[in-house]
């Protein structure tokens, strides 16, 4: 076999929102693409790291992708002849170089992906090193929906998993490898699983060079886990998630030694049709939940949150993605992505809805140095119906999306909500309503879907609210106060 490197640099065409460090990217070729992980790094610069090839084939390589501040970018598709495979996991090194994690045939042959790759590369997105690894043998297949991290001894901690065959079914196990940051590998472990599978996120745990996994496979019909490893990749322990549906959970916060926050789908099964909708939750190690924010819109639309769904900016500042779903593969049915900006206490400080022109998924939300976010997701709109997504990408500033609010006294306030309709501040004066209490202050469109939901002391007279991100419509607020009791109204944003 031929060991040849074939290095493309793609730069097709970008869609730029000239302001400031906000804009948008539309990346397409012929193939069908995608990005599995991605990450920040010292300069600033988003890195991240897929697949491309044919889907039905299933012959994919490599792709690398290098986002400036500015929104240019460069591409690099990684294919060596005779071999197909794809980037899983990135991980940034000491040096400032990406370690790159992903699985290879060497073969060429589909579902044989039975090497672990490693490719290091500099920051102008060329090839420092290669290595590949052959998986334990009774294994033919290593997924692509690995999980690595930089452990506290300077090693690369790597969850995935690997396909193996038992009479005709293939059956995922856990596996887990440690390597050097040259890409040598230093150990590897494996574990049997029920059925399949699922590293979902992989932590390290706060004071202790311990590691959490979320995970799905490791426990008999449940819908999750939380898996803790030692350095070593030893499992410890696991506690079972009593989820309501479950899956895809991500979490990016730990709020102290034992608690943190972690997105996860939900089904709601109260009404005549099952309802799908992704919420954030606040739990412990133990796998105790706590409190939630639901993230839905009342309709019989379903929502999703998968891979990197949160992204921790500040404690005032944390992002939260998904994407609404008919569950049909390769429909061209328009879709939105859903952004949300919540804090640590789980107060949802703004929202804001992105595409609708095509059917859209997101697959990861970065925080960026400016406060800002990235999300890389994809896009298909082929009429044809042949499998094939591109690429596209958000980078969306805090103003663009944050709510300010705040409590005031004005002593001489007009009465009743002003102005209305409303461009820029909404005014609500209390009129001796909740006057010292704690309150819950929301407003939706007439739609139900929310764009603020946080509590507020009600130490002033009025209630000052920021309105100019949100789109031009009919608007409720309503306030909760310590006894439920719901006082409410209605406004015009312009």
């Amino acid at each position: 076999m031929k060991n040849l490197l074939i290095v493309f640099v793609f730069v097709l065409y970008t869609v730029m929102v000239p302001a400031q460090s906000s804009f948008e990217i539309s990346y397409a070729t012929e193939k069908d693409e995608y990005f599995n992980d991605g990450m920040v790094d010292q300069q600033g610069n988003i890195i991240l790291t897929g697949q491309i090839g044919n889907y039905t084939l299933l012959d994919h390589d490599g792709i690398i992708m290098k986002i400036y501040p500015d929104g240019s970018y460069i591409v690099r598709r990684i294919e060596h002849q005779d071999t197909i495979g794809g980037f899983s996991s990135v991980t940034l090194l000491n040096n400032g170089n990406y370690f790159v994690t992903g699985s290879m045939s060497l073969t060429g042959e589909p579902y044989y992906n039975d090497h672990l790759s490693i490719t290091i590369f500099d920051t102008a997105l060329h090839i420092i090193s290669e290595k590949t690894f052959l998986i334990n043998s009774q294994y033919t297949f290593l997924g692509v929906n690995a999980q690595s991290i930089l452990d506290n001894d300077g090693n690369i901690a790597i969850a995935g998993m690997a396909c193996r065959d038992e009479n005709g079914t293939m059956l995922g196990d856990f596996c887990f490898f440690k390597l050097t940051q040259d890409g040598d590998t230093l150990l590897s472990r494996y574990y049997h699983t029920w059925y399949e599978a699922e590293p979902y996120t992989l932590r390290k745990m706060p004071g202790s060079d311990n590691l959490m996994l979320i995970s799905n496979g490791l426990i008999p019909f449940t819908a999750g886990e939380l898996v803790f490893l030692d350095k070593d990749l030893n499992i410890l322990n696991y506690n079972r998630l009593f989820t309501l549906g479950g899956g895809a959970f991500c979490s990016d916060v730990w709020l102290n030694n034992q608690e943190f926050l972690m997105t996860e789908n939900r089904i709601d099964h109260s009404g005549a049709i099952n309802e799908y909708y992704f919420g954030v939750h606040r739990l412990d190690t133990s796998a105790q939940y706590y409190n939630e924010l639901i993230l839905d819109n009342k309709d019989t639309i379903e929502y999703m949150a998968v891979r990197k769904s949160m992204a921790y900016s500040d404690d005032t500042t944390i992002y939260i993605s998904g994407y609404q779903t008919y569950n049909i593969l390769w429909t061209t049915l328009p879709t939105g992505i859903f952004l949300y900006i919540i804090d640590r206490e789980l107060n949802l400080r703004g929202h804001l809805v992105l595409g609708g022109d095509a059917n859209y998924a997101s697959w990861g939300t970065l925080a960026t140095p400016d406060k800002g976010c990235l999300i890389y997701g994809t896009r298909y709109d082929n009429t044809t119906g042949w499998p094939e997504r591109d690429i596209h990408i958000w980078k969306v500033l805090r103003e663009d999306i944050f709510l300010y609010t705040s409590v005031e006294k004005h002593p001489e306030s007009e009465p009743g909500v002003y102005p209305n309709p409303v461009s820029d501040v909404l005014n609500i004066t209390l009129d001796g309503r909740c006057s010292g209490q704690t309150v819950r202050f929301r407003i939706y469109n007439t739609l139900g879907a929310r764009f603020l939901d946080r509590q507020l002391h009600l130490d002033g007279n009025q209630i000052r609210t920021q309105t100019c991100n949100l789109p031009s419509g009919v608007y409720l607020y309503e306030l909760v106060d310590e006894n439920g009791e719901k006082f409410s109204g209605k406004f015009i944003k312009e």
